[in-house]
């Protein structure tokens, strides 16, 4: 393969809010920028709302997806916690201890 040539993977990602998901994308060193009211575009591809497609430049596009989807997750528990007043505090990686006011 030549060495100019840049291989691209689309995964269904599914519908995703794009405020949880560009969190979840500066948590990871993405640096996300929405360039549309659909479309979110970031370090190593973009997110197309509309679609729900991610169009990945990475080599393995099956484990960064996985992995965008942790942060995701992440991202709206952060923020219902913060909603109803629980306070969130990480014990380890992904671990969380919750303690309602």
């Amino acid at each position: 393969m030549p060495c100019n040539t840049i291989q691209t993977a689309t995964i269904v990602f599914g519908k995703a809010s794009l405020p949880y998901l560009k969190e979840a994308l500066e948590r990871m060193d993405r640096y996300p920028r929405v360039s549309s009211s659909t479309r979110l575009t970031f370090d190593g591809g973009t997110y197309d709302a509309e679609t729900g497609e991610l169009k990945l430049r990475e080599s393995e596009p099956e484990t960064f997806a996985a992995e965008l989807k942790r942060e995701y997750s992440t991202s709206i528990v952060l923020s219902q916690a913060k909603r109803y007043g629980w306070q969130m505090k990480e014990i380890a990686p992904k671990m969380w201890e919750v303690v309602r006011r």
